[in-house]
């Protein structure tokens, strides 16, 4: 089983994104892709609590 099956059969939500560049542009601050991560983490921080949130 996939991780992401796994968390799918224990209730949690799972997305994938695909972005542009390698795996380091995550963590580049001057990236396009650092915002996407950005504002997904803070989506996260502020979900209501359901156990999907990363503090969870």
């Amino acid at each position: 089983m996939t991780l992401s099956a796994a968390a799918t059969a224990a209730g949690g939500r799972v997305g994938v994104a695909a972005l542009p560049g390698d795996h380091r542009v995550v963590i580049e601050p001057a990236a396009e892709a650092w915002q996407l991560t950005v504002d997904w983490l803070q989506g996260r921080r502020t979900a209501a609590p359901d156990r999907t949130t990363l503090g969870s």
